[in-house]
């Protein structure tokens, strides 16, 4: 149980610090007369109808604040991609020369 909760507090870190905030939007909620009113707006992504009363208009964020920490995703995954070629190339390679590498994913 403890391993894979470090795992996860880990890969949570790790997910917060990748996150695109480019894809957030705002959902308003209302009538059919407020969404065609949403909908003429220029950030008008698409709506959701639940009810005649109830329609859900999803919006595209006017303003996007960059304030996650990208480098560190980028840093993470390019440390792992070197671990992982450095074990192919330094450990596997010595004991068979003829090792084909198909396919790696961090």
């Amino acid at each position: 149980f403890e391993k894979d909760f470090y795992k996860l507090m880990n890969n949570s870190v790790f997910g917060k610090s990748m996150e695109n905030v480019r894809n957030r939007c705002d959902i308003k909620l209302g009538n059919e007369e407020f969404s065609l009113k949403q909908a003429k707006k220029n950030n008008f992504k698409c709506f959701n109808i639940f009810d005649e009363n109830c329609i859900a208009s999803h919006m595209y964020k006017q303003k996007v604040k960059f304030n996650k920490p990208i480098y560190i995703g980028f840093s993470v995954l390019d440390l792992s991609k070197l671990l992982m070629y450095e074990f192919y190339y330094d450990k596997l390679k010595k004991y068979d020369t003829d090792l084909n590498l198909c396919y790696m994913e961090t």
